[in-house]
């Protein structure tokens, strides 16, 4: 099951975007966004794993499908990292960057 799927099964669908990264946490999850402001949030205080996509809704899966194999390198140096994905390739931010 996916995080979006475990989380809405949790009763999450109106929770918080810290809320959502508690959660997501506690599963070893890591939350995929287009969202910019949830995004920027998480790289002044990064807490578990979240990639944030850097073009259009449109052009997600074939950006993430090329770009897949980078991510998860990038997901496995450490436990708390935002990684924002665009047509460039991938950037790391760490924990109060």
């Amino acid at each position: 099951m996916d995080a979006a799927h475990d989380a809405a099964d949790a009763g999450l669908n109106q929770a918080s975007d810290d809320t959502l990264t508690a959660y997501a946490d506690t599963k070893n999850a890591v939350i995929v966004t287009h969202d910019r402001e949830f995004s920027q949030r998480r790289a002044k205080n990064v807490v578990g794993r979240h990639v944030q996509l850097r073009c259009p809704e449109w052009d997600a899966a074939a950006l993430m499908d090329r770009l897949l194999d980078d991510i998860v390198d990038l997901l496995n140096i450490k436990p708390d990292v935002l990684i924002q994905v665009s047509a460039e390739g991938c950037e790391m931010h760490f924990p109060w960057k």
